[in-house]
């Protein structure tokens, strides 16, 4: 909206902004807001009209991929904070393939936030084989996101077996060995 030589105020939650648009993102707290818009040119009385906005917020997620590394034998605890309106929705996969809620070493669980959703897998025992890409899809009615995170599963590697000496020389000495793995 645009006028000349006349003063529009905006009036919101005890704010005044002097300006010919209101940009809301700014000035947002909360999913539905009030505003005022005041014109006032000196002459007369100002004009004055109120609306409620409302934002919708689709699923997203910060942060799109990550990496959790963990010795074998350890617990490890994948998270997806996903932010948008509810309901939302997440559904966990590993190698692309769907995890249920409870599985035989991990367990899934779902915390709603203040701006979202918080999703965390934990696997109790982690071995080697649960070395993947894990997956978390969020969807709410406004859109869809999803997050990467890839498990790193680590372990001590064995000493070196069948050590023996190659060949000897005046000052030096070649050894050789088998790989533990």
């Amino acid at each position: 909206m645009s006028f000349s030589n006349e003063l529009i105020y905006l009036y919101w939650a005890g704010i005044t902004i002097e300006s010919e648009y209101l940009d809301v993102s700014k000035y947002r707290t909360a999913n539905i807001d009030t505003y005022e818009c005041v014109a006032d040119n000196g002459v007369g009385e100002p004009l004055r009209k109120s609306i409620k906005v409302s934002f919708m917020m689709p699923v997203k997620f910060d942060e799109k991929f990550s990496t959790v590394k963990v010795k074998r034998g350890e617990s490890a605890r994948l998270v997806c904070n996903a932010t948008g309106d509810q309901p939302l929705t997440i559904l966990w996969t590993r190698s692309n393939v769907k995890l249920d809620k409870l599985g035989t070493n991990y367990e899934i669980i779902d915390t709603t936030t203040d701006d979202g959703f918080k999703s965390e897998l934990f696997l109790q025992t982690t071995q080697i084989t649960d070395a993947a890409i894990y997956k978390c899809f969020a969807e709410n009615e406004h859109g869809k996101d999803e997050k990467s995170i890839k498990l790193e599963v680590v372990e001590v590697p064995d000493g070196p077996k069948n050590v023996r000496v190659k060949e000897v020389w005046s000052r030096t000495v070649s050894v050789v060995w088998t790989e533990p793995f």
